[in-house]
């Protein structure tokens, strides 16, 4: 699946990607020990930035993100939080 979307990105000028939390856990019910972005996303967006395309993330979270992890690794060109 990280393949095919890397493979179709290659087309594109800029790639936009979505990264962030399911609606379902913005909630005070469903704490999480770690705030930055699941490596199961990180996974697609390195994927997505080693194509050479210019990288946009939009990052949806109801809450606060440790949105510095994929800045750290450089990940992305630019991130829009939501």
């Amino acid at each position: 699946m990280i393949d095919d979307a890397a493979s179709t990105a290659r087309q594109a000028g800029v790639i936009m990607a979505a990264a962030g939390e399911a609606q379902g856990m913005v909630h005070e019910a469903s704490s999480r020990s770690d705030i930055t972005v699941p490596e199961s996303q990180r996974r697609p967006l390195r994927a997505l930035k080693a194509t050479g395309k210019p990288l946009v993330v939009v990052l949806l979270s109801g809450v606060s993100t440790g949105a510095e992890k994929p800045a750290n690794e450089r990940a992305a060109g630019g991130m829009i939080p939501r």
